[in-house]
């Protein structure tokens, strides 16, 4: 009974592995955010796990409280556990906890399935339509996405058993605790859009033809607080600290426009049917403006003629309680669907306006395609259902079916046609070459499933065999269409990957040249990197090189230091500076930059010249490819200035023309003195903690070239005191006349605090459920034996 218990979740997991063994075997990589942005985040925070100091990161954007950034995901267990690996976390090693997640979601789904009446055949069927359908599978480059709707089946599933057996609270407390955990995982759009599900699909279970009454109304109050009241306090150790980010960043601004980027396009459903339609991502342009993972639905030809079958069932006439209650549950996948896939349609209808000016959450988020997740997830239900109910619709509806069948089939090859021959007269036939294989292959899997019905319904196969080759003709498809969408055929050595181009083989020269100077460099002077003409990759990837970047690939920047940032170095886009290098302007120097690497192609096609009175060139590398520049002018990573004036407006460089030393401090007072700057030894402990000590010859402050984030605390000769922002984006402290001991450490207050209310409801979750499910299963036993 055991062994046939897990037949199918063990054939779930052969399926994830075939779907993936060219990332398994090494002959293939993840590509795109998963390497551009993911992985370095993560790899810092693995490493940080094993330094037991995971709550900044010096490598990007001058200082980053990246224990507030969603995506870095520091809480999620799963993430904790790769720190337990020995060695370098390698990209292989992240690939392969994705892989894992994909399984999970799987796994749960067929056991969900098989909770609301499905076979198991029927929901290993639900579990490869959710896991390989468009949506994961182009997804798989996002790694919080992933991880995050991974757990949606298996909360659903708490819910089910909460309402068929007699541990109500335990199944509750347990859904609240797994949805807390999404939260962990990384993404806060996914986490939101299941938290809105999980309440409709918890009121439908409640309040569905039920009538409502005073006794059920407290019910229905008691479960939905208990639940979420479960899950957010256990996620409140990333609720807390991302809000306080979002907050003080460029995305607490996000405007109706902005919302509205990556929709989904109506046109797009075209992929529903002909996924190449609009080209191949990575192999052939798209001639229609779109992204690639905000576009692909495909989830098989076969998927939607089972589809069709589920929406027999619902219409049926047969009330027999059974199948009652299965039609309820294709009702509700059904309208969550189309709801959802109407919300993905984002600015196209009038739901997305009730959604950003009405439901809390949606005015801070875009990307509206990430509703199709659920879409997703409901279309594999009512399409298990349809496998499920398959044998029972009667021969009629099949003989239908296969006309109607082959009706689709002569369409696709008049298509297939008219494609060739107007496109052969505009000249366009090779362009199109993507698509008129696509059709080729579509028409093939719409005649297969027509010859399965005819076979059926010749009585050479059984309602078996039927639904085993539907399901072969369904993996065929998805692997055909939905397995190449999201990685390449290179290996990836991680040690080299700084630059796209690395993915290839090429090892940047200048890497080990710098970190050289650095460590022999005893100047007292900034040492952080600025990369021109660089892609996302680089500008994350610093990380892996133990590099301090300027920059970073993350919409996340804190707002005082972006906005200096944006004053030296316009913005072209999020992961990429703009061309408009003001180096010869203070704040430049101000902000650090000692070692510029700039790609000379870039160079050349903006007309970047670095004059030799400013910067010395170090030299060229990977075969004249990279120049690198060293800022002469450069300030002190760390000095005391007794040039001190009150911030009051935004920063300028004309606030520093005739003292690049100045520093400005916000609830700071004027002091003007003739005492020259100095440069101070400022001693790192490591990323979170410093030491200084000076003798102030008169009243001043000191700078600390450390973006300034709300935690940020000094312990002057004992005395505890925050730190201010200096500049409008870095460390500073005033300080009085004498001898100063200092300890500068970041200790931010709300992390502390929601870290212990996230911790002790966890541990008061466990003690609960093993009560529960210990306890309480004694007590019952004993008294069966009593009785």
């Amino acid at each position: 009974m055991t062994q046939k218990k897990w037949f199918y979740p063990s054939l779930i997991f052969l399926s994830v592995c075939i779907f993936y063994l060219q990332i398994i075997i090494g002959k293939a990589f993840f590509g795109w955010d998963i390497l551009d942005y993911h992985y370095p985040y993560l790899y810092e925070t693995i490493n940080s796990y094993r330094e037991w100091n995971f709550l900044w990161t010096d490598k990007v954007l001058s200082g980053y409280p990246i224990f507030a950034d969603p995506q870095a995901a520091i809480s999620y267990p799963f993430n904790f556990i790769l720190a337990l690996i020995k060695g370098n976390p390698g990209f292989i090693i992240i690939e392969l906890q994705l892989i894992l997640h994909f399984i999970l979601a799987g796994i749960f789904t067929f056991f969900y399935g098989k909770k609301i009446g499905l076979a198991p055949f029927s929901s290993y069927v639900s579990s490869i339509i959710f896991i390989f359908g468009g949506f994961m599978a182009t997804h798989t480059q996002h790694y919080g996405t992933i991880n995050a709707i991974t757990w949606l089946p298996l909360i659903l599933l708490c819910i089910e058993n909460a309402y068929s057996s007699r541990r109500k609270y335990f199944y509750i407390v347990l859904a609240g605790s797994l949805y807390g955990m999404s939260i962990l995982a990384g993404h806060v759009q996914t986490s939101l859009n299941m938290g809105y599900l999980i309440l409709l699909y918890l009121l439908w279970k409640k309040l569905y033809k039920k009538k409502m009454d005073l006794i059920l109304a407290r019910s229905v109050i008691i479960e939905l607080f208990l639940l979420y009241s479960i899950s957010l306090l256990i996620a409140l150790i990333q609720i807390i600290p991302t809000a306080e980010l979002m907050m003080n960043s460029p995305r607490a601004q996000m405007t109706l426009d902005g919302s509205m980027a990556a929709n989904l396009n109506p046109v797009h459903l075209i992929s529903l049917v002909l996924p190449f339609f609009f080209g191949k991502y990575g192999y052939t342009p798209s001639w229609f403006t779109r992204e690639i993972v905000e576009s692909h639905l495909y989830l098989g030809l076969v998927t939607l003629f089972l589809f069709v079958v589920g929406l027999l069932i619902f219409s049926s006439r047969n009330r027999e309680k059974e199948k009652q209650s299965i039609r309820d549950i294709i009702v509700f996948w059904i309208t969550i669907s189309f709801i959802y896939l109407l919300m993905a349609f984002g600015g196209e209808t009038i739901l997305h306006y009730i959604n950003y000016y009405l439901i809390p959450g949606y005015n801070k988020l875009r990307r509206s395609y990430n509703f199709y997740a659920v879409v997703t997830f409901g279309v594999s239900i009512v399409a298990a259902f349809g496998v499920h109910y398959l044998d029972k619709l009667g021969e009629e509806f099949l003989i239908k079916a296969k006309r109607n069948i082959s009706i689709v089939a002569f369409f696709l090859v008049c298509l297939l046609l008219a494609f060739y021959v107007i496109l052969s007269i505009k000249g366009q036939a090779i362009e199109i070459s993507t698509i008129i294989n696509n059709l080729i292959i579509s028409i093939v899997i719409v005649l297969l499933i027509a010859f399965s019905l005819k076979l059926y319904l010749a009585k050479f196969i059984n309602h078996k065999r039927l639904k085993i080759f539907l399901s072969v003709i369904l993996l065929f498809e998805l692997f055909t269409f939905n397995a190449n969408q999201i990685f390449n055929s290179q290996r990836l050595d991680v040690k080299t990957v700084f630059t796209q181009s690395a993915l290839y083989g090429e090892h940047l020269e200048f890497i080990d040249e710098i970190k050289s100077k650095i460590e022999s460099d005893n100047s007292g002077k900034a040492n952080k990197i600025l990369y021109l003409g660089f892609p996302a990759t680089m500008q994350n990837q610093s990380m892996l090189a133990d590099l301090e970047n300027i920059y970073s690939y993350n919409p996340m920047r804190v707002n005082g230091y972006d906005q200096f940032l944006n004053s030296v170095f316009p913005m072209k886009n999020e992961s990429e500076l703009g061309s408009l290098v003001n180096y010869d302007s203070p704040m430049f120097n101000i902000l650090g930059v000692r070692y510029i690497v700039a790609n000379k192609t870039y160079l050349e096609a903006n007309n970047l010249i670095f004059p030799a009175e400013l910067f010395d060139t170090i030299g060229t590398y990977n075969g004249g490819k990279y120049i690198v520049f060293e800022n002469k002018n450069v300030l002190p990573e760390a000095f005391i200035s007794y040039n001190v004036k009150s911030q009051t407006g935004d920063v300028t460089a004309d606030d520093f023309t005739d003292d690049p030393y100045r520093i400005l401090l916000s609830n700071g007072r004027e002091i003007q003195s003739s005492v020259p700057a100095e440069i101070i030894d400022l001693q790192k402990i490591n990323k979170t903690r410093y030491s200084v000590s000076v003798n102030m010859k008169s009243d001043g402050a000191i700078y600390i070239n450390k973006t300034y984030y709300n935690g940020w605390i000094a312990i002057d000769n004992g005395i505890k005191k925050d730190m201010q922002k200096a500049n409008g984006a870095f460390l500073g402290l005033e300080l009085e006349k004498g001898k100063h001991n200092i300890i500068v450490e970041f200790e931010p207050k709300t992390y502390y605090v929601s870290a212990t209310i996230s911790i002790t409801t966890f541990i008061a979750v466990v003690i609960f459920c093993v009560y529960s499910q210990f306890v309480l299963k004694r007590r019952k036993s004993d008294k069966v034996r009593l009785n």
